[in-house]
């Protein structure tokens, strides 16, 4: 896969990008797959031509569909044509990408989350075959798919739930948690994620670490005081976090996994592609598990040696019925 990465896994599918930019949907354990919609969908992409190697993309339509129109300025450090690698797509533009609950292809709804420079989510669904960026003033830092619903925390720390209009097919947001505080800190990367109770939780990594452990903090939000509350400890939950749509385990179910623990891969794909430039590809991957309890990251027992090129993902293996 030295030219294929990860970059979305829901409900034991994963979704690739590869260096044509092309994105794929498929269950490794059933070996099933199929494609999504081209990226060139989305009214302000263009390939150069048909199997191209670069992108060009209209900023000034993209800025107009994602502010609404409604903002006066924007800064184009590229122009107000922006052109992207096929082969860099899921390096600068690319973030991750969600799956709705027991997808495949043929029926399923996908949210691609674009990099942060671009800031604003697009959606897809199977009925549909493109992608439909959607507004988004403040920007979508992670989402996840939960009780039938997209939702998505922003980059200033507030939470949303989409909903696709069924006449347009176009997606909108609704605001559905109050801000967190400290919320558009630069410092931390956030991770949305949901409890078995349906707690949302939001958790944060430091990424101005002076070390090279990761360090994490979780707050859960508070439906009767309408606030997010710092927990030093999550009791018996688990959340993995990465590339892949966060999620909470069962260690009743899973007594290989420790409680009270964030479960992190490392996502930071232009780290690992410059370790892969580098020549540093079998590299130990940044893959552990942090105690909150205890304020310490752990090494995973029995991970083995792994390559850190492609950038690894958590999978929950779905079988069928």
């Amino acid at each position: 896969m030295w030219y294929s990465v990860i970059i979305g896994s829901s409900g034991g599918w994963i979704v690739t990008a590869d260096k044509r930019g092309w994105m794929r949907l498929a269950n490794p354990v059933t070996g099933e797959h199929g494609d999504h919609p081209a990226i060139t969908t989305i009214p302000f992409i263009n390939a150069t031509s048909p199997g191209g190697h670069h992108f060009i993309m209209d900023m000034e339509s993209f800025v107009h569909i994602r502010y609404r129109g409604e903002l006066e300025s924007w800064m184009y450090p590229y122009d107000t044509v922006t052109h992207i690698a096929a082969d860099d797509m899921w390096l600068s533009f690319y973030r991750k990408v969600v799956l709705s609950a027991s997808p495949r292809p043929g029926d399923y709804a996908a949210m691609l989350l674009l990099d942060d420079y671009f800031g604003t989510p697009a959606f897809a669904t199977a009925e549909d075959g493109r992608w439909r960026v959607a507004p988004s003033l403040d920007g979508v830092e992670d989402a996840i798919h939960h009780e039938g619903k997209f939702l998505s925390v922003t980059y200033t720390g507030i939470v949303e739930a989409w909903e696709r209009d069924g006449v347009s097919g176009e997606f909108t947001s609704n605001v559905v948690t109050t801000r967190m505080a400290d919320g558009g800190d630069d410092d931390h990367r956030k991770y949305l994620a949901a409890a078995p109770d349906g707690r949302l939780m939001i958790v944060l990594k430091n990424t101005k670490r002076m070390k090279q452990q990761n360090h994490f903090k979780v707050q859960v939000f508070d439906e009767m005081t309408q606030r997010w509350e710092a927990a030093e400890d999550i009791g018996e939950l688990p959340i993995l976090v990465g590339v892949n749509s966060s999620l909470c385990v069962s260690t009743a179910k899973h007594l290989e996994i420790n409680a009270g623990c964030v479960y992190y891969t490392d996502d930071d794909m232009w780290e690992a592609s410059m370790r892969r430039d580098f020549w540093c590809s079998n590299r130990k991957p940044n893959v552990g598990a942090y105690s909150l309890k205890d304020g310490k990251a752990m090494s995973i027992p029995g991970l083995g040696e792994h390559l850190s090129w492609p950038p690894p993902a958590w999978f929950t293996p779905s079988f069928p019925r």
